[in-house]
């Protein structure tokens, strides 16, 4: 009797530590910036955890219908946990706008798609697209 008790005990140790390591693939957080300029890359941060080599994946988009990705970054990591600044190059022909975009974050298995998200979060809902200022020169071609 003691050893089918201890059998099974182990038996739901086992199962406890299986389950564990299968359903660790989320983000933890992510941080990203509340506006953006053209011509530039910035960088978002992601805390992640993996029970296996995953994919991370960081898009910015339109934040209503059609959608439309102006930005895109994926990024293989190795089982574990981490933080990441992951840069993404924002679209130079992303149409300047107030709040009308956002950014999402999520993890899938290597090569998948959004259908086959682990996980995501959206750190910010609405991401302004500013115009960069146009460059003035202190020379004065007068003189």
């Amino acid at each position: 009797m003691k050893s089918n008790l201890f059998m099974f005990r182990l038996f739901l140790l086992l199962l406890a530590s299986v389950s564990t390591s299968l359903g660790a693939d989320y983000i933890n957080s992510a941080t990203a910036p509340q506006s953006v300029t053209q011509y530039t890359t910035v960088s978002v941060e992601v805390s992640y955890q993996a029970s296996t080599y995953r994919d991370i994946v960081v898009v910015f988009q339109m934040n209503d219908d059609p959608w439309t990705t102006f930005g895109y970054q994926r990024m293989t990591v190795s089982a574990g946990s981490s933080t990441l600044n992951i840069p993404i190059a924002i679209d130079a022909n992303t149409p300047i706008a107030s709040g009308m975009y956002k950014f999402v974050v999520y993890i899938v298995p290597t090569s998948g798609v959004w259908d086959h998200r682990l996980d995501a979060k959206t750190p910010q809902n609405f991401v302004s697209y500013i115009q960069a200022p146009s460059s003035e020169s202190d020379y004065d071609s007068s003189l």
